[in-house]
C-alpha cells in the first residue's frame, strides 16, 4: 500500500481532527472484527500474462481469493490475510500452473502430430516432475506471501463518513475508503497499483 510524506499527514490529521470533534459522543460504527473475501484471480492472471504474453492462451486460474480480517478498536486498526486462505490461494495457483503446462503440452503434441507422452519424453522428464519443477522454480509460496503482505497494515486511525486514514509511527499514512450498510461494510484498499473493494460482514 502506498504511504505518504509527513506534510500530507499533518494536513490529514488536522482535517480528521475536525471530523473527530463532530463525531464526539457518537458510537464508532467500525468497532469490531470484520471479514471479507477478495477475488484476486483476474489481477493474478494479468500479472502472469504481463510477464510472458506467450502463455496467455494457456492460462486459466480459478478461485484465487484472499480472506481479509479487519480489526478495529477505538485506537487502532489492523488488517491481515487469513492464513488458511493464503494456503488455499497457493494450492489453486499450483493447480493453475499444472493446467497451463498440460495445455501447452497438448498444443505442442497437436502441432507435431505426436502424443503428449512423447512431448515429455523429448524433454527428458515426466509430466509430474516437470510440473513440480516449475512450481518450485516459481517460488509460489513466497509470491503469494508477498502479495498478501502488500495488502496488510496496522496502525492508529481516524475516520470520517467515507474514509479511514491509518497513521503510522514513521509519520506516513494510508487511506482506505469505506461504505457502511445496516449489517455490512465495504472497504476499498490498494496494493499500490490496483484498488480492491472488499465486502465485509461483522464477525465479532
Amino acid at each position: 500500500m502506498k504511504k505518504r510524506n509527513i506534510w500530507v499527514v499533518l494536513v490529514m490529521a488536522v482535517l480528521m481532527l475536525f471530523t473527530g470533534c463532530a463525531n464526539e459522543g457518537k458510537v464508532n460504527p467500525l468497532l469490531g472484527t470484520w471479514t471479507g473475501t477478495l477475488d484476486y484471480t483476474k489481477c493474478f492472471t494479468d500479472m502472469m500474462v504481463a510477464e510472458n504474453a506467450e502463455i496467455e492462451q494457456f492460462v486459466k486460474f480459478e478461485n484465487l481469493t484472499f480472506t481479509f480480517v479487519f480489526a478495529f478498536t477505538e485506537e487502532k486498526v489492523s488488517v491481515h490475510v487469513d492464513e488458511a486462505s493464503k494456503l488455499t490461494f497457493t494450492e489453486n495457483v499450483e493447480k493453475g500452473i499444472a493446467s497451463m503446462i498440460d495445455a501447452m503440452a497438448e498444443a505442442e503434441a497437436a502441432k507435431n502430430g505426436i502424443t503428449v507422452e512423447k512431448v515429455y519424453e523429448g524433454m527428458g522428464v515426466t509430466r509430474d516432475a516437470y510440473v513440480q519443477y516449475t512450481i518450485e522454480n516459481m517460488k509460489i509460496d513466497a509470491m503469494v506471501d508477498a502479495m498478501a503482505t502488500a495488502l496488510e497494515l496496522s496502525g492508529a486511525y481516524e475516520y470520517d463518513e467515507n474514509q479511514i486514514v491509518v497513521l503510522y509511527d514513521d509519520n506516513t499514512y494510508e487511506e482506505m475508503s469505506y461504505a457502511l450498510g445496516m449489517e455490512d461494510l465495504t472497504i476499498t484498499i490498494s496494493d499500490g497499483t490496483n484498488s480492491f473493494a472488499i465486502p465485509c460482514t461483522k464477525t465479532k
